[in-house]
C-alpha cells in the first residue's frame, strides 16, 4: 500500500521500501504487517486478513494523490473503524448541462436527488459524495460498506438500472458507470465528526468510465461485467475505452422481486405457522421443478399479500429470481394485460418511450434470446402496441395460430431464464383479468415440465372471481383469519409495552371480542390482520 510521508513522520521511522514521487512511500511488506497497518489495527484489536496488493503503478499513485493526500490535510487522531475488502463497488452518476445558479433548476435537482436517494436506500448503497462544478454534477454511491456485501457488484448493477429507469424521463443528460474491486473503507476523524472514507482504485475507474458513457448509458468495468453476466446483459466494445462494457438490461428478473421484498412492510405472521411451513414446502417443490402453480387464497384483508411476501423472501434466499404482474383496475380492452408488464420487463421496454425506440429494443432482445426471432418480433410488436399496422407475418395467422406462437415463444423464454436461476412469477389482483392471460397461464403450467418455474396467483376465494376451478388440481395456501388471542398478540406487536387502563381493555374486549390473556373468560373471535393493523394505527394516533 502507498503511504503518505506525513504518516511516516507520525510513526517516527520509515519501514523497508522505496519512495515513489515526492510524497509517497511504497512499503516492501503487506499493509497488515506494516507499521501503518499495526497502528490502525490497535483501534480495532485485529489486523486486516486480506491486505491490498503492493503495486506501484500509475493507478495506485493516482489513488493516493486523489484520496490519501487530501485526507491527511485534515487533522484526525484515530481510525475508529476500518476494513479492507475485495467486495466493493461504486456508481458514478454524472449529469451534464445542469446549472444550479438559476431558480428554475433547483426543483429539478431536488427531484433528481429524491429519486437517487430513494433507489440507493433500496439497494443498500452509501452516498459517498455529491459535487457540482460548473455545468456538471456528480453523485457517487458505494456498495459493500459499512457492512461487507459479497453481492456488491450485483447490487450496484441493479441500482444503476433502477436509477436509469427512475431518471430517464426527468434528466435526459444522464451518464453512469460502475466499477468493482478491492478497497479500504474507514470511519476517520474525531468523535463528533466521523465520515466514511473510501480509498480504492475503483473510484478512479468508475470516473474514467463515466467520461466515456453516452447519455442514458451505463458503462461497467470488466470485474462488474464478469461478476454479473448471468444476471445482466453487457455489450463489449466501448468506443472510447477498451475496458468498458455497456449494460443492455437484465437477463434474469430478480429486480422486481427484490424491490417488493425490500419495500414490503414487515408485519409478523402471527398465527401463521402452518401456512409458513406449507409455503416452505411448496417453494422447495417449485425450486426443483416439481410444482408450477400455487394459489394464495383468502378473503379480503386476511393476509394473502403477507404470505406472498413470505414466499418471495424464501425464493430469493434460495437464489431464485422472478417478477410481479398486477392486474388492471378496470376490465381491459386489450388481451394479455397480465403478461404485457412481464414482456416489457423481459425485453427492457419503457412504457414512456416512443414506440420506435421500444420496437428496436424488442428486436435486439429477441435476437439475443432466441434463434428463431424473426417470426416472434412482429407478433410481440403487435401485442405490445409498438406498430400502427399489423405485419403480414401476423395478419395471415388465425387467432389460434397467434395464441400458439405467443405460448411457444413465452415458454421458450421462461425455460431459458429458469436455466440461469429458478423463476417465480407473481400475479396479483386478477379480478379484471382477461381470458387470454389466464389461458396462457394454464398452458404454461402444463408445458413447463421439470423446469424450476413457479406461478403464484392471488385468489380472493369468492364465487365470482375464484380461480380454483380454472386450473386442474391446483396447490393452494389459504390465509386463515386470526383467532382472538392471535389478534391480541398482533395488536400488542404494533403497540408494545402499553399499560392499558382497565376500561380500555374492557372496551377492546367488548367491541372486537378480542381474547385478553388477563381475562380467561373472554370469548375468542376471528379477525383479519388488515383490521388489526388499522385498529393499531387508530389507537397509535
Amino acid at each position: 500500500i502507498i503511504t503518505h510521508r506525513d504518516v511516516l513522520k507520525r510513526l517516527g521511522s520509515a519501514p523497508a521500501g522505496q519512495w515513489v514521487a515526492s510524497n509517497f512511500f511504497l512499503s516492501d511488506v503487506s499493509f497488515a504487517e506494516s507499521q501503518v497497518g499495526e497502528a490502525m489495527a490497535k483501534g480495532q484489536n485485529k489486523r486486516s486478513s486480506s491486505p491490498l496488493p503492493v503495486t506501484g503503478n500509475s493507478n495506485t499513485l493516482a489513488t493516493a494523490e486523489l484520496f490519501v493526500d487530501p485526507l491527511l490535510r485534515t487533522p484526525f487522531h484515530s481510525v475508529q473503524e476500518g476494513v479492507v475488502t475485495d467486495h466493493l463497488a461504486s456508481i458514478v452518476l454524472r449529469i451534464r448541462g445542469l446549472m444550479l445558479g438559476t431558480d428554475e433548476v433547483i426543483p429539478r435537482w431536488t427531484t433528481i436527488l429524491e429519486n437517487v436517494l430513494d433507489v440507493a436506500a433500496r439497494y443498500g448503497a452509501l452516498l459517498d459524495r455529491i459535487t457540482v462544478e460548473g455545468e456538471q454534477s456528480e453523485i457517487r454511491l458505494i456498495f459493500g460498506v459499512p457492512h461487507v456485501q459479497e453481492q456488491a457488484s450485483r447490487n450496484a448493477a441493479g441500482c444503476a438500472l433502477a436509477l436509469q429507469r427512475a431518471l430517464n424521463n426527468i434528466e435526459p443528460s444522464l451518464h453512469m458507470a460502475i466499477a468493482s474491486g478491492h478497497g479500504f473503507a474507514a470511519v476517520l476523524g474525531r468523535e463528533y465528526y466521523s465520515p466514511y472514507t473510501i480509498i480504492s482504485p475503483i473510484l478512479l475507474t468508475a470516473a474514467q468510465l463515466a467520461d466515456t458513457a453516452d447519455a442514458r448509458e451505463i458503462i461497467g468495468d470488466e470485474v462488474t461485467q464478469h461478476t454479473t453476466e448471468k444476471i445482466f446483459g453487457w455489450r463489449s466494445g466501448n468506443r472510447k475505452l477498451e475496458s468498458g462494457f455497456t449494460m443492455t438490461g437484465e437477463i434474469s428478473l430478480g429486480g422486481g422481486l427484490s424491490t417488493r421484498h425490500q419495500i414490503a412492510r414487515q408485519i409478523p405472521l402471527v398465527g401463521r405457522d402452518a401456512e409458513r411451513e406449507q409455503i416452505r414446502k411448496e417453494a422447495q417443490r417449485g425450486l426443483t421443478g416439481a410444482n408450477h402453480l400455487l394459489l394464495m387464497t383468502g378473503s379480503a384483508g386476511s393476509g394473502r399479500s403477507a404470505l406472498i411476501d413470505e414466499l418471495i423472501g424464501q425464493w430469493l434466499t434460495a437464489g431464485g429470481s422472478g417478477f410481479i404482474s398486477v392486474g388492471p383496475v378496470h376490465v381491459p380492452t386489450a388481451p394479455y394485460t397480465l403478461w404485457i408488464p412481464i414482456w416489457q420487463f423481459l425485453f427492457g421496454l419503457n412504457p414512456e418511450s416512443e414506440p420506435a425506440i421500444n420496437y428496436e429494443k424488442l428486436q435486439l432482445s429477441l435476437i439475443r434470446m432466441m434463434p428463431d426471432a424473426e417470426s416472434a418480433i412482429p407478433l410481440f410488436a403487435e401485442v405490445l402496441g409498438l406498430t400502427p399496422n399489423t405485419s403480414p407475418m401476423v395478419d395471415g395467422l388465425k387467432p389460434e395460430g397467434r395464441q400458439e406462437r405467443l405460448f411457444s415463444t413465452t415458454l421458450y423464454l421462461l425455460r431459458q431464464l429458469a436455466e440461469l436461476s429458478p423463476l417465480l412469477l407473481i400475479f396479483e389482483y386478477l379480478d379484471n383479468s382477461d381470458a387470454l392471460s389466464l389461458e396462457l397461464m394454464r398452458k404454461l403450467v402444463d408445458g413447463l415440465e421439470s423446469y424450476p418455474v413457479l406461478l403464484c396467483i392471488e385468489d380472493r376465494s369468492n364465487p365470482t372471481h375464484s380461480l380454483a376451478s380454472y386450473f386442474a388440481a391446483p396447490t393452494t395456501v389459504h390465509a386463515q383469519p386470526l383467532s382472538g388471542q392471535e389478534a391480541w398478540r398482533l395488536l400488542n406487536h404494533f403497540l408494545p409495552d402499553i399499560p392499558w387502563p382497565i376500561h380500555y381493555r374492557a372496551a377492546l374486549a367488548e367491541f372486537l371480542n378480542i381474547y385478553d390473556p388477563t381475562h380467561a373468560d373472554d370469548a375468542k373471535a376471528v379477525h383479519s390482520p388488515a383490521n388489526i393493523v388499522a385498529l393499531a394505527t387508530v389507537l397509535e394516533h
